[in-house]
C-alpha cells in the first residue's frame, strides 16, 4: 500500500502546470500580472475586483509595443457606453478616452514618456473623466516600480 501511495503521490506530483500568470508581483497599493497577452497593473488586487472592479485604476501595457494605456473603473450607470470623454491626471495631464461600458473609461491613446514621468512622481493620484461628477483617487506611492514591472511583464510575456 506504501508503495502505491508513493508512486501516485509521484504521479501527481509531475502533472504538467499551465498557468495563465506567468508573472504576478505584489508593490504596495499596486497588483502586477499578465492576463489574456496583456500587461495589468491594478490599485486593487485582482481578487478584490474579480467581484466588483468599481473604483479601480489600471494601467494596460501591451508587450509587444509596450505602450501603456488606462482604464478607470467608476460605479455603474456612471457613464453611457461608447461615449467620448478626456481623463484627467492632476492639473497637467488630460487624455482622450471612451467609455467601455457604462461604469468604465479607457484611454484612446497610449501615455507619452512625459506623462507617464508625471504620473511616476505622484503620490495621489485622482483620475477624473470630464462626464462623471466624480474622480477616482488611489495612493499613488510606488507607481514608478510598477511601471517598471510592467516592463518586466512584457518582456516575460513577449518572451513566449
Amino acid at each position: 500500500m506504501r508503495v502505491v501511495l508513493a508512486v501516485l503521490m509521484c504521479c501527481l506530483g509531475m502533472q504538467p502546470v499551465v498557468a495563465e500568470n506567468r508573472f504576478f508581483v505584489q508593490q504596495g497599493n499596486w497588483s502586477i500580472a499578465n492576463f489574456e497577452g496583456l500587461c495589468i497593473a491594478s490599485s486593487r488586487s485582482f481578487a478584490e475586483t474579480n467581484m466588483s472592479p468599481v473604483a479601480t485604476v489600471r494601467f494596460i501595457m501591451l508587450p509587444e509595443t509596450r505602450e501603456v494605456f488606462l482604464e478607470t473603473y467608476y460605479w455603474p450607470g456612471a457613464i453611457e457606453k461608447g461615449q467620448a470623454t478626456t481623463l484627467r491626471f492632476g492639473k497637467d495631464v488630460e487624455v482622450p478616452a471612451t467609455a467601455t461600458s457604462d461604469y468604465s473609461v479607457k484611454t484612446d491613446r497610449p501615455f507619452s514618456r512625459e506623462e507617464l514621468k508625471f504620473l511616476e512622481n505622484e503620490h495621489l493620484l485622482g483620475v477624473k473623466a470630464a462626464d462623471v461628477s466624480w474622480p477616482i483617487g488611489v495612493e499613488a506611492t510606488g507607481l514608478g516600480w510598477a511601471f517598471y514591472y510592467l516592463r518586466d511583464c512584457a518582456h516575460i510575456v513577449r518572451a513566449d
